[in-house]
């Protein structure tokens, strides 16, 4: 019988032991991942600024690429666009001048 209690009481005993080692161990490593959850974060932020910057830099470069590429293009369709309306004013303007040749020609000969 005391034979049975002191194998329980070593059993336990040891058993135990392995559970704090283990809990030891755990929190060892607990420690170490939140130090390196703290030097990702601030990698992550370092990268994060850098991207900002980076995009920014991209968007002024792109604005000026699209200005400087789509003004001549612009200048050209404004262009075409009044030569386009000058001639169908002047189609209109001969047109509506006929017409009225052709009414002051009906008055004068009533």
């Amino acid at each position: 019988m005391k034979k049975l209690n002191m194998l329980c009481l070593a059993i336990m005993a040891i058993t135990i032991g392995c559970l704090g080692l283990t809990n030891y161990k755990q929190g060892k490593r607990i420690n170490q991942l939140e130090g390196e959850i703290y030097l990702v974060h601030a990698h992550l932020n370092d990268t994060s600024i850098k991207l900002e910057m980076f995009l920014s830099m991209i968007e002024e470069e792109m604005h000026s690429s699209i200005r400087r590429i789509a003004r001549p293009i612009a200048r050209e369709e404004v262009i075409k666009g009044f030569k386009q309306f000058a001639e169908n004013f002047n189609k209109a303007g001969v047109q509506k001048g006929l017409s009225d040749e052709e009414s002051n020609r009906e008055t004068e000969e009533d």
